[in-house]
Parts: structure tokens; C-alpha cells; sequence
């Protein structure tokens, strides 16, 4: 099983019929799951006798295949990764008492990082900055957003959305984007949500971009630096200096 982890389960069913001669006895409490709390029976329903319920009673499967028993196992982890358990059977079977059936699921969240930008930049507006990240999700589709944002605290909401509905299976992680004139001035941290039905998972870049006129300056270097001396490059209405300060 791969499962959503928190929020989202997932299920499957396992069969259960009678061949010998002779009708089987399932013992009271004799489906059980043991090693882990995350799997649990949803359900147990015979073809011929409906919903079966054996905590207070045991109850008989009929002989030569004539009846079935579909148990539903729900699988729904809190946490990443795999998880095993058993699924234990207790009848009056002679040869086979106890028949122990291993369950193996894993719970997957969605995850996505943003790998850039790594820090403070400064960028024109009108110009085409693209933004990249690295994402992962196992259990299905997947779909990721892109947000402006003053602080890097996603309670307090979004700024603007910069896109969404990007598909996680997408060829390339990245997103180019055209800056807004109207950010003129503003100083702008970017976060990344990717969502899975009702499960999300965020991600604010290291860095920021503040956003300058479009056409005039650009630091391409970094803006801060720990080392003595500093080798900056910028770009100014088109041409690229450099040089040591």
C-alpha cells in the first residue's frame, strides 16, 4: 500500500473462502491485525451472509468455495515510510489454526524545494526570472504552486500568486516568470506549495528578490559576502561590470 500520510488513506481487500469439506469457524476476534495501529479492519462482508461482525461471536464459513469473505484493511500512517504489520486469521482449521498474512504499506507527503534563489537578489522588473525546485511524491498526482510573499510565514497568507496547477510530473521543475512593473520597490520572498488532494506541503527559497526598475541596475553577485574582499558584477541598462572592492 501507498498512502497520503495524515489525512488520506488508502485501503485494500483481501479474500478469504472456505475449501475444505467442512464448514470453517472463524473464532471470535479471530481477524486481527498486530505490529502496527496505522492498519485496521474496515470491514469484513460474506457473499452469502452480508456484513460479518465477530467481536462478540464466531462465525462460519461455508464449506467447498461456496461463500467468500472480502476484509477491507484501511491503511492511514502519520508519518514517511514503510510500516509492516500482520493480518491474523484464528479458526478451527486442523491443519492451520492461525494463518498470518503480512501487510506492508508507506506513508508518502509530498514534498517540493525550492533551489533557488539562494539569496538576496536584486532583479528588473519586465525582465524573465526563472524559478526552479526539486519535489517528490510516490502516491499519485500531485500539483504545485508558486507564491509571493512579504515574510516567510505561510499562515499569515500569501502576498500574490505567481502560478499554480503546475503538474508534479512535469519534464522540468522550473517556471519562468515575467516581473510585474507594480512590484517596483518591494522586496519579495518566494514560496512553493505542492498539494495532493488535501494534503500540502510548503517551501519558502533561502533567498529573496527585490524588485528595481526595469532596465537599469542588476547585482549578479552576491550582496553580502563573509570574505575580505569582494568580487561584485552587476549588469546596468544592458552591460555587465565586474570588479574587486
Amino acid at each position: 500500500m501507498a498512502d497520503g500520510r495524515d489525512k488520506k488513506s488508502t485501503e485494500r481487500n483481501i479474500l478469504i473462502r472456505n475449501q475444505g469439506n467442512e464448514p470453517l469457524i472463524i473464532a471470535r476476534n479471530g481477524i486481527t491485525i498486530h505490529g502496527a495501529d496505522v492498519f485496521r479492519i474496515h470491514s469484513i462482508v460474506s457473499s452469502t451472509q452480508g456484513t460479518i461482525n465477530i467481536s462478540n461471536t464466531a462465525a462460519t464459513i461455508a464449506p467447498n468455495c461456496n461463500e467468500e469473505w472480502l476484509v477491507t484493511v484501511l491503511f492511514d500512517p502519520a508519518n514517511n515510510g514503510l510500516i509492516t504489520a500482520e493480518l491474523n486469521i484464528s479458526s478451527n482449521d486442523p491443519n492451520e489454526a492461525e494463518i498470518n498474512i503480512p501487510l506492508v504499506g508507506e506513508g508518502v507527503q509530498p514534498f517540493i524545494s525550492l533551489t533557488n534563489p539562494t539569496q538576496a537578489l536584486t532583479v528588473n522588473a519586465n525582465d524573465i526570472y526563472t524559478f526552479s525546485w526539486q519535489d517528490k511524491y510516490n502516491a499519485g498526482k500531485a500539483y504545485i504552486s508558486l507564491y509571493l510573499d512579504n515574510d516567510t510565514n505561510p499562515d499569515n497568507g500569501f502576498e500574490r500568486l505567481i502560478v499554480d496547477k503546475l503538474s508534479e510530473d512535469q519534464e522540468t521543475n522550473s517556471f519562468s516568470w515575467q516581473i510585474p512593473v507594480d512590484l517596483v520597490g518591494s522586496t519579495m520572498h518566494v514560496c512553493a506549495v505542492i498539494e495532493a488532494g488535501d494534503i500540502s506541503f510548503s517551501s519558502y527559497a533561502s533567498g529573496s528578490l527585490h524588485i528595481d526598475n526595469p532596465g537599469m541596475f542588476r547585482l549578479i553577485s552576491p550582496n553580502q559576502v563573509t570574505n575580505e574582499l569582494y568580487n561584485y558584477q552587476y549588469e546596468y541598462n544592458g552591460t555587465v561590470y565586474k570588479g574587486t572592492a
